[in-house]
């Protein structure tokens, strides 16, 4: 969606992995219920510092999309 309103390039980096992980669970490759990969695993994949995956997780946290338990992981809230 933010792709195609042409906002996409003048978002912070963490906001753009939130979509992108925003978009996994509304496309069903990440289910109600699924873990997240680790902040770890996250950092790998999109080539960011840790703080940038906490912030996107963060956002996505207060959108009530995931919950986190620390020690134990991030996992989707509900199916969009």
């Amino acid at each position: 969606m933010l792709r195609e309103l042409g906002d996409w390039d003048f978002l912070p980096i963490y906001a753009k992995i939130a979509e992108m992980l925003r978009s996994k669970i509304k496309s069903g490759d990440l289910k109600p219920g699924a873990q997240l990969p680790t902040e770890k695993e996250l950092c790998r994949l999109y080539n960011v510092s840790r703080g940038t995956i906490q912030k996107a997780l963060n956002l996505l946290v207060s959108e009530g999309i995931i919950s986190r338990r620390r020690g134990i992981g991030s996992f989707v809230l509900i199916h969009l």
